[in-house]
């Protein structure tokens, strides 16, 4: 697959911006790197400076950049787009935030992890991308768990917050929803009521029910990975690696954006989604019978969680569950690390 860069737009910008595709292909090197040639000998691409021999033409740089600084580098992007569409081409974009952008190009293909509805010719849905945390938080030979009657559900992170935030959030959301519908706001479909609130109803839901195990540690703020109470920043990630290994089913609901990030970090260990359906678009949904892997859960059964849960358990032995936690940690390593993206990324196109 041939993709058209444009180095003079890729000079102005900071390799930090570039995307996974290009970080990938070039190995994360530096500009004085990039510009005599190197490349990953895994790498599936190919560039080109000739936009006529190229299958797409490609923005090097995170959409976000584009956006920045009153949308100083924006017309870098309108030139890409029109260059494709001259070549009768698309012009791929990537975007890694939580809402979705308006991309504002006919012929984009914009990858992004949280498409609200389903995929469209525009939208395609792509992994987040983490690091392998049985590296540093998974032990080999401990890492499948076998099959129990009852089966235990984990959740540790951000859970609820008070009236007052929750209450600023809603006034928020309604602002910036106004400001998306009436042209002045990058982003479509600004989530209005926090995610919390259905978060919070799926764990009490759980922990009013005596036929499962509930392992949930349930902080009242956000707290990213490098943040701790403590000050040691790797305590909150080392307790949230262990709640997920020490768990049969971890407990995915959406974030600000139509996506969860935990619901990548359950694959890579090997353990079974509870997902939480929010008309979400998972990446490769075409190929992968999701509803297979996953305790799969529309936003109207959430009062049967529990009876969901034990219908899917109750389907497996000892040998088929591990099979399954088998599985999806090879889902992960062979579809959603970038690498494995990268080698399947027709798949996308």
């Amino acid at each position: 697959m041939k993709f058209f860069v444009d180095y003079s737009a890729l000079r102005k910008g900071k390799i930090k911006n570039l995307i996974p595709i290009l970080k990938f292909h070039w190995l994360g090197l530096d500009k004085q790197a990039i510009f005599s040639g190197r490349t990953n000998p895994d790498s599936r691409i190919e560039l080109t400076e000739d936009p006529r021999e190229a299958n797409f033409v490609l923005l090097p740089m995170h959409w976000s950049y584009y956006l920045w600084n009153d949308k100083e580098n924006f017309t870098d992007a309108e030139a890409a787009a029109e260059l494709a569409a001259r070549f009768n081409k698309n012009v791929v974009v990537w975007y890694q935030g939580d809402l979705v952008p308006k991309v504002p190009f006919d012929n984009a293909i914009v990858f992004l992890p949280g498409i609200v509805g389903n995929e469209t010719e525009q939208l395609r849905a792509c992994p987040v991308f983490i690091d392998d945390p049985s590296e540093d938080f998974g032990r080999r030979s401990e890492i499948y768990r076998s099959w129990k009657e009852t089966p235990e559900i984990g959740f540790c992170g951000f859970s609820a917050s008070g009236p007052v935030k929750q209450c600023f959030s809603v006034v928020q959301g309604l602002r910036l929803s106004l400001l998306s519908s009436l042209g002045y706001y990058d982003y479509d479909n600004v989530p209005v009521i926090p995610s919390t609130v259905l978060r919070t109803r799926v764990l009490r839901r759980l922990e009013e029910s005596e036929l499962v195990d509930t392992n949930f540690i349930k902080r009242s703020r956000y707290t990213p990975k490098t943040v701790t109470d403590s000050g040691n920043p790797g305590e909150m990630r080392t307790a949230f690696f262990d709640n997920l290994y020490g768990s049969d089913y971890s407990v995915c609901v959406r974030g600000y954006g139509n996506w969860s990030y935990r619901f990548y970090e359950t694959l890579a260990c090997g353990r079974i989604p509870i997902f939480i359906n929010t008309d979400c678009v998972l990446p490769l949904s075409s190929s992968i019978d999701w509803k297979k892997y996953c305790v799969w859960i529309e936003r109207s059964e959430i009062d049967e969680i529990v009876e969901r849960i034990l219908d899917f358990h109750s389907s497996f032995d000892e040998e088929g569950f591990i099979a399954l936690q088998v599985e999806l940690r090879k889902i992960w390593e062979e579809q959603f690390t970038l690498g494995g993206m990268m080698a399947n990324l027709e798949s996308y196109l």
